[in-house]
């Protein structure tokens, strides 16, 4: 599987609500997102204009759990003259 850039997530994000985070991995919680961003945005234009914070908060919370979600899908290799030093653990002893 290719890896995801963290940073097409958060540009997703921005423009639809929810969008990267479902980018990312999370469909469910993408999808639930951008629903809510519809609906609050449905009911800000025709019934009350408090929705319309209610999305702009659905909108900001998307974009701190694409930042969030987006930081622990990044692996990061170590770089090239570390690796000799990197130690692994296995069976309870530490191996170079």
């Amino acid at each position: 599987m290719a890896e995801k850039s963290s940073t097409v997530a958060m540009i997703l994000s921005f423009l639809f609500t929810g969008v990267g985070i479902a980018y990312l991995g999370n469909v469910s919680k993408g999808l639930g997102l951008l629903a809510v961003g519809i609906i609050c945005n449905l009911l800000g234009m025709y019934v009350f204009g408090f929705f319309h914070y209610i999305s702009i908060l659905t909108w900001v919370v998307s974009l701190y759990l694409t930042y969030k979600e987006g930081k622990i899908n990044i692996k990061k290799e170590p770089e090239p003259h570390m690796r000799s030093r990197i130690y692994r653990v296995e069976n309870n002893r530490i191996r170079r």
